[in-house]
């Protein structure tokens, strides 16, 4: 993923050249490609930087920071899904021929076409700063999901803005003061809650499907996408259904290669064996132009995923490279180790084998797909769906999903919920149970809880209001718009292991959310019905009828059993004491408490304070208030 960064002085102060220039030498490890810095404005006070990563056939050529008319210049992230309807749509306003044009040439012109409003038709994953000089304006955006991201902070007359939150660390103006409930987040749910937050006090983050733009002393945030909330396309034929997502995942797949070779990570499942099998269909070379990785067990616990994902290699002609995590997944010494990451993560105490398979990916391809998606996306809904058809006066729908649902793998017990269903909808029509928030650690310091409100954060997490809800699909929508996904877009970030390469989420292509979320529940959404179906043949038997397997224990707390691993002390204690409650600090051997992930957590937390404690160097204010 190539790296970008953005300055501008809107006091017209001359923008530091040699800032501009340490900030391209950092975010090298991005883009070792090309390195590029332009300087522009009405007295030099805005500066562009670009490290360039080349994962596109276009890309290879394409050298940013970019204009096309001297006037607005971009410089980031890009890479634009259909293009060939983009540039249809563009072709009738501009004078260009836009064959040759490479993604940030195409931003470029929509933005020429359409203002701030073209990202309001864009599709594809993108993060970028864009200069516009008449305007004298900064914008910013991210792609839909915000699977790209993008930083900045807020000076008295300057905006920082990059794709790396370190990078925008350098300017000499940057606070280091911490967000205290962006880390109670953290300790809370293992994820910051706040799309727009960061650990950082002053540092935000532009949300999914959102841009911001900055001029003068304004900024101006718009959300520009929401993730959709339609009725169910009811009456489709079998064929139909199945045929359009054959459709629109090969479209995703297309749009996602544009490369020679690509990695995927592959599981014995049926999501990413799908991406496996649509990919071989396109690549000019079949599975030969794929190779697998995958990650799994053989003594630490049972586990049968090398043995599926082997079915799938034979029957696709996919190489597929088998990983052991039965090591790798706890490393007893990862306290003691000086690993830096942008903000507190979990993936600290298997940092060491991540970072290994990384690079042993990014050298067999720079591109990588992963497969997370339908295991949100097609979640069998199975009560809000009757309801709504209910509401709706579908009696006849709703009475054959009834039957088809009841008349499931397991009839009995799903007879019985059918029925208890009923009898609900007949004693308190409308009413659904709420979701009970966890109790929060025990160690939470009590006042600090309090104070931010943590009980009742964790209790609307769980339970949206009415606004936020989908009318039939409440789960799948709240988890889809949920941050959660933060976590797993920066876990493959290359500036969690300093590793060059891209992994894209075929399965997260908007056009495929929105065909996952007009799908009837009943019947394409039990068992992933509706992949099975378009897989029908395609993949092994075995693969195919396969159930939802989860791991048969946790791995980390039966690798920290097996080592007796004893929760480190304290490296930061005088800065994690407004967290802890006195006298409550976890102790012991981790694999025998019940609570070892969210203990681990706390010590997680306590190693990134550690290895970042230059930062806070005669510092005692390390906290800016909630608020």
């Amino acid at each position: 993923m190539s790296g970008f960064a953005a300055v501008v002085n809107f006091d017209g102060e001359p923008v530091d050249r040699a800032l501009l220039d340490r900030m391209g030498r950092y975010l090298a490890f991005r883009g070792p490609d090309e390195q590029q810095v332009w300087v522009g404005g009405w007295n030099q006070n805005v500066g562009l930087v670009h490290a360039k990563f080349a994962t596109t056939f276009e890309g290879e050529r394409e050298h940013q920071p970019a204009t096309v008319d001297g006037n607005t210049w971009i410089s980031g992230h890009i890479r634009v899904d259909a293009r060939d309807e983009l540039r249809d749509r563009l072709n009738g306003k501009t004078r260009r021929d836009l064959l040759a044009a490479t993604d940030a040439e195409l931003l470029l012109h929509a933005y020429a076409a359409s203002g701030t409003r073209c990202v309001d038709y864009l599709l594809g994953d993108f993060g970028f700063a864009l200069w516009d000089d008449g305007k004298r304006r900064l914008w910013c955006a991210t792609d839909h999901m915000g699977i790209r991201p993008v930083f900045y902070e807020r000076h008295r007359h300057a905006v920082v803005a990059s794709n790396t939150l370190d990078c925008v660390r350098l300017h000499p103006q940057s606070d280091s003061r911490l967000n205290e409930l962006a880390i109670a987040d953290f300790l809370v749910h293992d994820f910051i809650l706040d799309s727009t937050s960061t650990v950082y006090a002053t540092i935000g983050r532009v949300g999914p499907g959102r841009s911001v733009s900055f001029r003068n002393g304004d900024t101006a945030a718009r959300t520009y996408w929401e993730l959709p909330a339609e009725d169910p396309i009811l009456g489709r034929k079998p064929d139909e259904v199945i045929g359009e997502l054959r459709h629109l995942l090969e479209k995703a797949v297309i749009d996602r290669i544009r490369t020679r070779r690509i990695a995927i990570y592959l599981s014995g499942g049926i999501d990413s064996p799908t991406l496996a099998a649509t990919a071989a269909g396109v690549l000019p070379d079949g599975g030969r132009g794929l190779t697998g990785y995958c990650l799994g067990f053989r003594r630490l616990i049972p586990d049968d995923e090398f043995r599926y994902a082997a079915l799938v290699g034979d029957r696709l002609g996919v190489e597929i490279r088998f990983r052991d995590l039965d090591d790798s997944c706890f490393d007893p010494l990862w306290h003691d180790k000086p690993t830096t990451t942008p903000e507190p993560t979990t993936n600290v105490w298997s940092f060491d084998g991540d970072r290994a398979l990384q690079r042993d990916i990014t050298s067999v391809s720079r591109v990588a797909f992963y497969g997370e998606g339908p295991d949100n996306a097609l979640q069998y809904d199975w009560e809000g769906y009757l309801s709504h058809l209910l509401r709706r006066r579908e009696w006849v729908t709703a009475a054959a999903a009834l039957r088809d649902h009841i008349g499931a793998d397991r009839p009995v017990s799903a007879a019985r919920a059918g029925i208890a269903w009923l009898e609900r909808k007949v004693r308190r029509p409308g009413t659904e149970g709420a979701a009970a928030a966890p109790q929060l650690p025990v160690w939470l310091n009590r006042d600090l809880a309090t104070r931010l409100g943590l009980e009742e954060r964790s209790h609307a997490l769980r339970n949206p209001g009415v606004e936020q809800a989908h009318p039939w699909r409440p789960r799948t929508y709240q988890i889809l718009r949920s941050n959660l996904w933060r976590r797993l877009f920066d876990r493959f970030d290359p500036a969690m292991y300093r590793v060059p390469g891209e992994v894209r989420h075929p399965y997260l292509d908007v056009r495929l959310l929105r065909f996952f979320l007009t799908l009837p529940i009943i019947p394409w959404c039990r068992d992933k019905a509706i992949l099975r179906g378009a897989m029908k043949s395609a993949l092994p038997d075995a693969v195919m009828s396969r159930k939802k397997t989860p791991l048969s224990a946790e791995p980390v707390r039966a690798r920290a059993r097996m080592l007796s691993y004893r929760y480190p002390r304290p490296r930061a204690e005088s800065m994690l004491a407004g967290f802890v409650e006195p006298g409550t600090l976890p102790d012991g051997q981790a694999g025998e408490s019940a609570d070892y992930y969210e203990n681990l957590r706390l010590f997680a937390l306590d190693h990134w304070l550690a290895c970042h404690k230059e930062a806070w160097a005669g510092v005692t204010d390390y906290w800016a208030p909630a608020g």
